[in-house]
């Protein structure tokens, strides 16, 4: 075979690969697509300091992933900051996931569409980087009726609006308090005044309470026999 064979079939090769996972245009030179329910900003003539990059992150050729940046300083001074991530999980052609970031390149919200139908019905809010909130349209209806606050990445408290008393403003009728993965108690508003009106407790975790509180005030060397649960700590 001749060099000039070799050269041709060298090119061939070349132009024939396709990268799996890496970005597919950057600086803003995405190319125009149909609305595919993104929500970061897009580079353009309103905001010239936004560079962004699409990835085909499964190989199918379609832009699966869309990453948008901020532009700081010039020339070597100049660096790129994460602004936002949008994904589309299911491949149907419309983002299902967005993150937005903060000046520091920290997650500062995420929303999501859990159900793939088209509407973000999940948004996580981060504090320093640390998810603190979560809003969440349970029943996939519209509105979000429900949010978790978190305390060190685990939940601390759940909030609930399930009287839908004003379907533009959350208002909370129901209070839940987790400890340790369980709810601990249920603080409910009948009439809408936001104040609880009644409260229910876990019985069993109430009864072991009671009991502790009971050994730690027994006479040092009192036997162990009364230290069994009575039906008044199982009410």
């Amino acid at each position: 075979m001749t060099r000039t064979c070799l050269v041709l079939l060298a090119l061939l090769a070349v132009s024939g690969c396709k990268k799996d996972a890496g970005p597919d245009s950057s600086a803003g030179g995405e190319t125009p697509e149909a609305d595919d329910h993104g929500r970061c900003p897009k580079p353009g003539e309103d905001d010239r300091a936004l560079e962004a990059s699409v990835y085909d992150t499964d190989g199918d050729g379609k832009h699966d992933v869309r990453k948008v940046f901020r532009v700081y300083g010039e020339g070597r001074e100049r660096r790129l900051v994460i602004l936002c991530r949008e994904a589309d999980l299911n491949r149907d052609g419309r983002k299902d996931v967005a993150r937005f970031y903060g000046e520091d390149g920290s997650p500062a919200r995420e929303e999501s569409d859990r159900n793939f139908d088209g509407s973000f019905d999940a948004i996580a809010h981060y504090d320093g980087g640390r998810l603190v909130m979560k809003e969440l349209d349970e029943d996939f209806d519209g509105r979000f009726e429900t949010r978790i606050y978190y305390e060190d990445g685990a939940p601390n408290r759940i909030e609930r609006d399930l009287a839908g008393r004003d379907p533009k403003t959350f208002r909370a009728d129901r209070w839940e308090y987790v400890e340790g993965g369980r709810v601990v108690r249920i603080g409910t508003d009948l009439d809408g005044d936001g104040k609880v009106d009644r409260w229910d407790r876990d019985a069993d975790l109430e009864a072991q309470r009671r009991l502790e509180e009971r050994r730690a005030r027994r006479p040092v060397g009192e036997s162990d026999d009364e230290d069994e649960p009575s039906d008044e700590d199982a009410e």
